[in-house]
């Protein structure tokens, strides 16, 4: 769709298929097919929008219709790596404090789902 829009207004044939390519490789598992700096700017965009207490209600949000168990198994393996992923030092710098407050939740979840938080022998 995006190729359709850019060459509907004259963008330069080059730099559409730059543009479908971000577009085409922003999903996680295309991390490391990556190759320009644009690229790579993009998705870590796209990773930082995932995380902090808004990816994670978005992210619930999608996964709303599956059960329970298998959306918190889904959040545990896809929020906990992302940092690590991150492909430049500012994405990093610029993620932290959301990736911090996500791991929280995170661990307060697991705890819950244990019980422990309830302090019972």
């Amino acid at each position: 769709m995006a190729a359709e829009i850019l060459k509907e207004i004259n963008y330069p044939r080059q730099r559409r298929q730059r543009i479908v390519n971000i577009i085409l490789l922003h999903p996680l598992d295309f991390k490391d097919k990556l190759s320009t700096l644009e690229e790579k700017i993009v998705w870590d965009a796209d990773k930082i929008d995932l995380l902090g207490a808004i990816g994670l209600a978005r992210g619930f949000h999608w996964y709303g219709k599956k059960p329970f168990d298998a959306v918190v198994k889904l959040a545990f393996e896809t929020y906990t790596p992302i940092y690590g992923m991150l492909n430049t030092s500012t994405a990093q710098e610029i993620a932290k404090y959301r990736y911090q407050e996500t791991m929280s939740f995170l661990s307060a979840l697991k705890e819950e789902l244990s019980l422990a938080d309830l302090r019972i022998s």
